[in-house]
């Protein structure tokens, strides 16, 4: 027997690292291809010109869709995701051979995943996940439906739909559960990282990619069976792609969250924020969940990324939490240029690309939050 985990969302599930020392292949991991085929996974999973379904093609047109599988056969250099890695870790430490449906789509937002296109078949995100899923079950007895991994949001997280997020996700995890007749399901979801734009943008688009992680971080607590890890720390291979190291790690949070939440295996879970509170001219600010103790890679034990606003239009005072200091296993103090305004916010990972380190000693990050009132 196998278990089946399916690979869903946007382009950094879909993965783009560099393809250079990419994570190796193993016998206990297989894929269930783009063209609908049963093999061993190796990097990259996702080939979407190869897929049955021609919602994933890049041309329409007959003649130009077998040239685009050519091309991108020949010079493809690009395609390093967290799916192998979590399939590794997981394999070996729960002692069950994995199997990985790559269903992933670069640049797509949750209006293109609703569940209300499924009537579209092939030719929609949902109709092609529905059928991949329900074929390859029944072209492989041995396997069976585990669970989902799910990394999307870039495309939600600007001013006109950061706002609707939530309730679309929420809508698209039941949706799923029902049409497979899975009503606890697990799915992981991966908090937004970085975007580094490459000239000036508006206040309220950093606020957008906020909303959207705070959404993300919120799941679990409106959801059952649903997980939140975050990638908010980890480093691109260009302006918004995870890069190939960062996408092993990636991979290995969430099989650490896979093992203890759905295998029940002694295994690092995810942290959350649990409160914060004043002390005079100091904010503490304390993590639920941490795996031994908190650090950053600065030997000082600086914990950059916390901000502080008065307002909930943006950052009035970036500047007020001049300097943040690991004190405690799951605590952290943050020292205040000015005493601040009553009902003033907190945030962690505020903007389009927080400088955010703070990880425990299992290399699980600390999530991105705010608004938090203080």
């Amino acid at each position: 027997m196998s278990d089946l985990w399916i690979l869903a969302g946007q382009s950094n599930m879909e993965g783009m690292g560099d393809l250079v020392d990419v994570e190796s292949s193993d016998r206990h991991v297989h894929t269930f291809a783009h063209g609908d085929i049963w093999k061993v996974a190796e990097e990259p999973l996702h080939w979407l010109q190869e897929a049955v379904d021609p919602v994933h093609w890049f041309s329409r047109d007959p003649a130009m869709h077998v040239q685009d599988i050519a091309d991108h056969r020949r010079f493809r250099v690009k395609g390093a995701g967290p799916g192998l890695s979590f399939g590794k870790v997981v394999a070996e430490r729960a002692g069950i051979d994995i199997d990985l449906l790559p269903a992933a789509h670069g640049g797509t937002s949750m209006q293109q995943w609703s569940p209300s296109l499924k009537s579209f078949e092939g030719r929609s995100l949902y109709g092609a996940l529905l059928r991949r899923v329900r074929f390859a079950l029944e072209s492989n007895p041995e396997t069976q439906l585990k669970g989902v991994l799910w990394y999307q949001g870039e495309s939600d997280a600007d001013p006109v739909l950061s706002s609707t997020y939530l309730d679309q996700t929420i809508e698209f995890i039941q949706s799923l559960r029902d049409d497979l007749g899975a009503p606890t399901l697990p799915i992981i979801c991966v908090q937004l990282g970085c975007y580094y734009v490459p000239q000036p943008i508006s206040d309220r688009y950093e606020l957008a990619w906020t909303e959207v992680r705070e959404a993300q971080r919120q799941l679990p607590t409106i959801l059952e069976n649903v997980f939140t890890t975050s990638a908010i720390d980890l480093s691109l291979d260009d302006p918004i792609h995870l890069s190939t190291q960062s996408q092993k790690r990636l991979g290995k949070r969430l099989a650490h969250l896979a093992l203890r939440q759905v295998y029940k295996v002694d295994a690092p879970g995810a942290i959350d924020f649990e409160k914060a509170w004043r002390e005079g001219l100091t904010l503490k600010a304390r993590f639920s969940g941490v795996n031994g103790s908190l650090k950053t890679p600065d030997p000082s034990g600086r914990a950059p990324g916390f901000a502080i606003t008065n307002g909930p239009d943006g950052l009035s005072d970036p500047g007020q939490a001049f300097n943040v200091q690991i004190t405690g296993p799951s605590e952290v103090t943050i020292k205040l240029a000015n005493d601040i305004k009553p009902k003033s916010q907190l945030w962690y990972g505020y903007g389009l690309a927080p400088f955010c380190q703070l990880v425990d000693s299992e290399d699980m990050p600390a999530p991105a939050f705010g608004p938090i009132e203080v």
